[in-house]
């Protein structure tokens, strides 16, 4: 038997085709959870509060986030830019990011 589609399966000796019915598990809703908060990246730093020359480092491991942090930022207000550079600081590995306009 093989499967062609979601809940088919073909046998290819015979091509007979027979729907197969998922085994359904029962799923108990809950009323009234709170949904999280949206999570930015752009709250997350303190690109509001730099003037020009100022700069704050952040670990490694959050590389992607400043740059797409920084790029909604630029988008949004225009007129501040930023420069990003991975550096070795105190033997770890970290983003330090200035405020160049």
């Amino acid at each position: 038997m093989t499967k062609l589609a979601e809940g088919i399966m073909v046998d290819l000796e015979s091509g007979d085709a027979k729907t197969i019915h998922p085994v359904r598990i029962p799923i108990k809703i809950d009323k009234n959870v709170a949904m999280p908060l949206k999570r930015t990246y752009v709250g997350m730093f303190p690109f509001d509060n730099m003037e020009i020359g100022d700069s704050f480092s952040i670990g490694a491991e959050h590389g992607a986030q400043i740059y797409q942090a920084m790029s909604h930022h630029h988008k949004r207000k225009g007129a501040k830019r930023f420069t990003t550079k991975k550096r070795l600081e105190n033997n770890i590995w970290v983003y330090r990011c200035w405020r160049i306009e």
